[in-house]
Parts: C-alpha cells; structure tokens; sequence
C-alpha cells in the first residue's frame, strides 16, 4: 500500500506541475527530476525486498526469449510509377492527305508493318513526267558523248547534256524518296494505342499521327532517397508488387540506378526492367518497389515492441540472476535497421542472453521476477 500511495503521491505532484507551467522545455525539466525520484524510490524499495525472506517477495510474471543469431533482411519499399521501354508518337515524314489507315486501335503490328499511307496520285504523276524526260535526257547525252569522242562535238555541248541528266536523275531521287514518305511503317513491335487523323485529313511531320507502345516489356520507376545510395546497386534483386493485382509480385533487377541527385527532393531514380506476358501491366500503372538494402545471415534481431529508452539512450530488460533469485536487469543497446517489427541490434546483445518478452512493461532494473513460459 505504501509503494502504491508513493507512485500516486508521484504521479499527482507532476500533473500538478505541468498545470503550473505550459513551458514545454520546464515540462520536460520537471518530468526527468520526478523519473529520477521514482528511480531512487525504486532502488530504496528493491534494498528493502532484498531483506525480506524470499517467501514474502512479491514477483514478477514474465517471459523470456533467449537470444540466437538467425537471417536479417532490411527492405525499403516505395512507389513505383511504370512505364514502356519502347514507345512513340509516329508521324509521316511527309505533308498529305490521308488515304488510309490499315490499323485500328488496340492492333497488335509488327516491326515495319504498313500503319498509315497519305495521297500520293501528285507524286506519282510527277515521277512518270520526270521518267519521260529523263528518257530524252539520256538518249541526248549519250549522243552527245559519242559525237564529242568522235571529235565532232563540242565539250561545252557534251557537258550541258550530261548535266541536265543528271539534274534529272537527281529530281527522280528526291521524288521517289518523297513517295517513300507516304507511307508510315511501324518503327518497333507493338500496339496501337492511340490514332489522332482520319482519312481525308491533312497530315505531316507535326502530327502525332500514330502513338505506339510495346507492351511486351516494361520498367518500373522510383525515387530513392539519397540516404540509400551507398545501399542501391544496379544488377540488385527486386519485387514489383501492383495494388490492382493484388499478390501478384514480379521480381526482377535493377536495370539502372540514377546518376543525378534531384536538388529538390533529394532523390536519385532507380529502374527495373521486367517481362509483361499477357500485356497485364499498363503504362503509368502504380507500383510498389522493394528493394533489400541489408543482409545478415547471421544478426540479432528483436521486437521492436521491447525497445524502451532513457536518458542513456535504447535498453531492453534481460532475465539475470542475484543471489539465486531471478531479476529484471536494464541492457542498453545499439539498434539498427527495422524490418517490420523487427530491429537489428549492432550491440548490446550476445547469443544466449534472455530477453523479457512479455512483463516488460511491469518490470524496473532489479525487479524480482518468475518465468512462467508455457
């Protein structure tokens, strides 16, 4: 009853306190003193249980873990935006009207199949009249040259013939590749995903005719903290994971690993190029990117639940023993990387040491306690 009155008495003069003052640097101030009471009123309280008979000692329920070296793994997870490897927005190189349009969208083609052909009638006509008169310019050069090696020409003669073909030939070429321009080929596999003209429209090299994705590969995209870029290797292992598809995972490897640091956010982009079999993933879908930026096959690992700190810094209570009797015994730590509720200890913690997994939060340092493990 005492012990009980104590902790009251305590726990009224600090409410008491707080309400003198709003002043959070006097609040904290007051609430280190009265944990330093409670602790020198605990010390008092456990020197006085150590004289009762062990019989009269009131102990403590608790369960313990004991400590063993096991597999360790840090994961960060981050949201991946997903895009195509290969994708475009098609365009003829030349200026028309559109005469047709062999695909629809949603049509898977194939590399250097025939999407999109724009009027070529003026082109044509115009390389048949150019055909004729290089038919004449021919048969005048090589007339002339045979009358010039015979001497009976002049070279200025000769030279004007064999000018004016080539010019011909010359004018042929550029309209024959200007036919070529009508046409509009797929430049990669793929599919059709979006057509922006129709027939009889007027089309060129500014219109984003045709956009094509290929589907059958795609990359995922993350921004990492700048923090990680010691831990983040191109060549790493990966899982994508898709809200939409719910346990659905991909584990893949980074493709790419970012060289510039975004000065806003403080980030560098990370990229990992995956298979999409049955064309599932969309561009622009949202992801989630784990990466492992830690390993141990050998790590103490804890709760992260039984971490508590003071003043000295992270402690949890371990089963010792004193004069035969079990107590609770305070053991700062050094904590690590946290895995989910987990957290690697980098000191602090040997192999065989028991932990307080359950009482803990009853417990003080030298509290008397009882395993009761099932």
């Amino acid at each position: 009853m005492k012990k009980i009155f104590a902790a009251i008495l305590l726990i009224s003069v600090i409410f008491a306190g707080c309400r003198q003052s709003n002043d959070p640097e006097i609040i904290k101030k007051k609430i280190s003193r009265y944990r330093a009471a409670i602790e020198r009123y605990q010390e008092k309280i456990r020197d006085l249980e150590k004289q009762l008979p062990q019989q009269d000692v009131v102990l403590i329920p608790v369960k313990v873990q004991t400590v063993k070296p096991r597999a360790f793994q840090h994961y960060l997870d981050l949201t991946a935006n997903i895009e195509p490897i290969e994708y475009a927005y098609i365009s003829p190189q030349a200026s028309g009207t559109v005469k047709a349009i062999y695909v629809s969208e949603g049509d898977f083609v194939r590399q250097g199949q025939l999407l999109m052909e724009l009027d070529d009638a003026l082109i044509k006509r115009n390389i048949a009249q150019l055909q004729v008169q290089l038919s004449l310019a021919d048969s005048l050069y090589r007339k002339q040259k045979k009358l010039y090696e015979q001497g009976v020409s002049s070279q200025v003669q000769y030279l004007q013939a064999k000018s004016q073909k080539e010019a011909l030939e010359k004018n042929l070429e550029v309209l024959r590749t200007q036919l070529k321009y009508t046409k509009l080929y797929a430049p990669f596999t793929g599919v059709v995903d979006q057509i922006n003209t129709r027939v009889g429209e007027l089309c060129g090299p500014q219109a984003r005719a045709i956009y094509l994705v290929n589907m059958t590969k795609m990359k995922a995209i993350a921004h990492v903290s700048e923090n990680y870029l010691p831990d983040i290797h191109k060549g790493d292992p990966v899982e994508i994971k898709f809200p939409v598809y719910g346990d659905m995972v991909i584990k893949t490897r980074i493709s790419n690993v970012g060289n510039l640091i975004d000065p806003v956010s403080h980030t560098f982009k990370v990229e990992a190029v995956f298979n999409n079999p049955g064309f599932k993933i969309k561009p622009n879908m949202t992801a989630s990117m784990r990466f492992t930026t830690f390993k141990a096959k050998q790590a103490i690992v804890v709760p992260l639940n039984l971490l508590q700190k003071d003043s000295r810094g992270w402690y949890v209570f371990v089963l010792d023993k004193e004069n035969g009797r079990y107590i609770a015994s305070r053991r700062y730590i050094t904590p690590g990387k946290i895995t989910g509720n987990e957290v690697l200890v980098s000191s602090g913690l040997k192999p065989g040491d028991r932990i307080i997994t359950e009482g803990y939060n009853l417990v003080h340092q030298g509290s008397f306690v009882k395993i009761v493990n099932n």
